[in-house]
């Protein structure tokens, strides 16, 4: 530090350099210890083979369930580890599409794709709660759960349908 004309401190102009570099190498020290950091989950999860994911949603925690449009079949994971299973295996004229979790009951409803009807599984088990009837010659595509109903979409009509 030197003294200027009015006998003031001041800072010389090598040190102001310096004392403005600090702050940017910090900004880079903590940029580059981010970009090496690893995620704890897997970049790919493997699920079985044929298996021809449609539907995925979340529940409970890191766990994930994921539907098969070729046969109706349900895989439930870990996110964290990539781990999982066979939830409920495939069932005959069954097709998995749309996926939505009531973290509430612990159900797992499915949008049944051209079969006309969605679907409530039981989360834990893997078994089949109830089945819905939304109509003939329809697409069920999507579905959303909310705290009262469970709202289905159809890709053939303009219509939501309600259960519960």
């Amino acid at each position: 530090m030197t003294l200027n004309q009015s006998g003031k401190k001041r800072i010389d102009n090598k040190r102001r350099t310096s004392l403005k570099a600090i702050p940017l190498a910090g900004i880079a020290v903590v940029g580059s210890g981010s970009a090496t950091a690893t995620s704890p989950f897997p970049e790919i999860v493997s699920l079985p083979d044929g298996f021809q994911p449609e539907g995925f949603t979340t529940g409970h925690g890191h766990e994930f369930f994921v539907g098969s449009l070729a046969s109706g079949a349900i895989y439930k994971g870990e996110l964290r580890t990539g781990e999982g299973e066979i939830l409920n295996p495939s069932i005959e004229d069954r097709v998995a599409v749309g996926l939505s979790f009531d973290q509430r009951s612990n159900h797992l409803f499915v949008a049944g794709g051209n079969t006309g009807k969605g679907y409530e599984y039981d989360a834990e088990t893997g078994e089949t709660a109830e089945i819905y009837t939304l109509g003939e010659d329809n697409f069920v595509n999507d579905l959303v759960v909310t705290s009262d109903a469970a709202f289905f979409t159809d890709s053939f009509r303009p219509f939501l349908y309600r259960y519960r």
